[in-house]
């Protein structure tokens, strides 16, 4: 027996325990199709390339060596920030991913960011994973680098630079329950238990201003409650037509009712739809989905119709769009995160030093004005000689006008 032959079994045996072994590009496209297995939201078709999904990063990065927020450059043509030598920085990712019990994977560095002198990125992601991921980035080299998180491409659109290669796979379902609740995960979304030991460690006194910014930045994202926004409104009306349709195929399975619905839903799609897709907010296949949910209404015989209706297919896109809608909140929630997060992480000026004086006045601009006017009571107490009083109240007003303004900071955001 050849030494090919001897291994024809064992590879039958390996495809017969284990199944598929990776997910391609092409089978990453179709989780986002059917909205099953792994979800990436936003999902952008041309990150899915071979066997892995590259992924992003957001503009939450956090220096464990300086012990605040990396401040980022935002320029007209990209947004990045600089890996300092021998700078180890915590990153949260900017896609949010959704597994089922089937699925896991593992990340990698991409070539183009080890090559620039970025460590190594090796972990894993769990069956049952949901939200934003937390990655580690260190800088072994003696030079800075730049890491950029966002460039315009030649439509003149920014997008986010892939950074990361998700690679996900199947494991086989153990339908045993005590063995498949191994495999679920107890770690927070975002890593939230990490983020909070970061917020509890103390920090030098002239630290503080930069450690608070992080700890406010940490609570509200921990304390973050979805809205939906203007833009995905249209999502509950469309929800509650999906609802009714269900009632009237699966309920009390009533013609007249069914075909009221669809005729609203028909409507729905013909007269919101073409709005919502001018503003490139929700994908076509959601407009699909409503097309064939309204080609049942073309079938004119009572019997005929029951029986399109009731089909265990057509059941099937009802479910589909129902999860396309709970996509399209996800993906709602998380650009309202990263404008949270755009608002609250610091802006470096690194070009221009004029520009650099400017922010640093702009961020301090209450003790600045507490200076100017101590200077000013100086120069009264020096020419009438009452020195006492203005003496104290030039010491205390830096402090008094500070405090004022925080607390005015506080009552505005609340």
């Amino acid at each position: 027996m050849s030494v090919h032959e001897s291994e024809k079994p064992m590879e039958i045996s390996l495809s017969k325990d284990y199944g598929q072994v990776h997910l391609t590009s092409k089978e990453i496209i179709k989780c986002r199709e059917e909205l099953s297995g792994l979800i990436i939201a936003p999902f952008d078709k041309s990150k899915a390339k071979g066997v892995g999904y590259n992924l992003s990063l957001s503009e939450m990065i956090y220096s464990i060596s300086k012990k605040r927020l990396v401040p980022i450059c935002r320029e007209v043509q990209e947004t990045f920030f600089y890996l300092h030598p021998h700078e180890t920085v915590l990153a949260l990712s900017y896609e949010s991913i959704e597994t089922d019990s089937c699925t896991a994977g593992s990340f990698h560095s991409r070539v183009r960011i080890t090559a620039q002198g970025v460590g190594c990125i090796s972990t894993t992601l769990d069956p049952k994973w949901h939200g934003m991921l937390l990655f580690s980035f260190n800088n072994p080299t003696k030079k800075k680098i730049k890491v950029v998180l966002s460039a315009r491409d030649d439509e003149g659109i920014i997008k986010p630079s892939p950074m990361i290669t998700l690679v996900a796979w199947k494991v086989p379902e153990d339908k045993e329950e005590s063995n498949s609740l191994l495999l679920r995960l107890d770690n927070p979304p975002m890593r939230s238990d990490i983020w909070s030991e970061l917020t509890s460690k103390s920090v030098r006194f002239f630290r503080n201003r930069q450690h608070v910014e992080f700890c406010r930045l940490v609570e509200d994202l921990t304390a973050f409650r979805f809205i939906p926004s203007e833009k995905i409104q249209w999502t509950t009306q469309l929800s509650q037509l999906l609802v009714e349709l269900r009632v009237a195929i699966e309920g009390n399975q009533c013609e007249k009712d069914a075909r009221a619905v669809l005729i609203r839903i028909r409507s729905f799609r013909k007269e919101t739809l073409p709005i919502i897709y001018n503003a490139n907010i929700v994908p076509r296949v959601l407009q699909n989905d409503l097309d064939k949910l309204s080609k049942s209404l073309r079938i004119h015989e009572s019997k005929a119709f029951m029986n399109e209706v009731c089909n265990e297919k057509y059941i099937e896109i009802i479910e589909l769009t129902e999860r396309e809608i709970q996509y399209q909140l996800l993906c709602d929630q998380v650009h309202q995160m990263h404008k949270e997060i755009q608002k609250q992480v610091p802006e470096a000026w690194h070009k221009s030093k004029l520009a650099h004086i400017r922010k640093i006045l702009y961020d301090n601009v209450v003790l600045f004005i507490a200076t100017i006017i101590s200077i000013i009571f100086l120069i009264i107490s020096w020419r009438f000689e009452s020195s006492l009083y203005i003496s104290i109240v030039t010491a205390i007003l830096p402090f008094v006008l500070s405090v004022l303004f925080e607390i005015t900071s506080k009552n505005i955001k609340k």
